[in-house]
């Protein structure tokens, strides 16, 4: 898996950085912390670890179901 290409949240400017911190390999806890504390008042802004690891997963398991 080359990386996630979309995390499932319905804001699109939450959706490019939390992908681009993955691909700048930061874990999901480290994404949820900084989004936090750069935007702490704009609940839009924000996603937590379960969120993300949620998308990774059904990611990866949609991807070995199209090897099978």
């Amino acid at each position: 898996m080359r990386g996630p290409k979309y995390i499932n949240v319905e804001n699109v400017r939450l959706n490019r950085m939390v992908v681009n911190k993955l691909h700048r390999d930061w874990s999901p806890e480290k994404i949820s912390g900084w989004l936090n504390a750069k935007f702490p008042t704009v609940g839009k802004m924000n996603v937590s670890q379960e969120t993300i690891y949620r998308s990774l997963f059904i990611q990866s398991t949609a991807q070995d179901a199209t090897k099978s």
